[in-house]
């Protein structure tokens, strides 16, 4: 089962590495699908997506990792419970080192700050009314 990819693929001719992820260890229930990819000022990598629970009565969470510049994991995190669905449909990384996800959050745009080590910082939810989904500036 594969469960976190980042790679060229195909592979491309110079590419500094190409690398496919692993996660059944730590999210042993849980299908990784990354939304987005970005380069850090540290020569790190920030991966943010959902989290799709592999039992059907359990909703999606957001997922984001953090790869050091070799593309080895520094840490990977869930948010959100299985209960409300909440999925990271874009994200930037931000001056200090933190990282803004964006998505939905049930029928609500959802929009996180994240520290460098993944810890929230703060957190909105917009809307409600209708499906609405967040995505982030750039």
């Amino acid at each position: 089962m594969l469960l976190g990819c980042v790679s060229c693929v195909p592979a491309v001719e110079g590419a500094q590495w190409a690398r496919t992820y692993d996660f059944r260890n730590e999210l042993s229930n849980y299908q990784i699908l990354a939304n987005a990819i970005l380069p850090s000022a540290d020569g790190s990598h920030v991966l943010a997506g959902c989290a799709q629970h592999l039992r059907p009565y359990y909703r999606e969470r957001a997922w984001v990792a953090k790869l050091d510049p070799g593309g080895d994991v520094l840490w990977a995190t869930l948010y959100g419970s299985p209960s409300t669905g909440v999925c990271a449909t874009d994200a930037r990384v931000t001056a200090d080192g933190g990282i803004v996800l964006a998505g939905i959050l049930g029928g609500a745009a959802w929009v996180t700050k994240l520290g460098p080590q993944g810890e929230i910082v703060w957190q909105k939810v917009y809307g409600g009314l209708q499906i609405e989904q967040a995505r982030a500036p750039g």
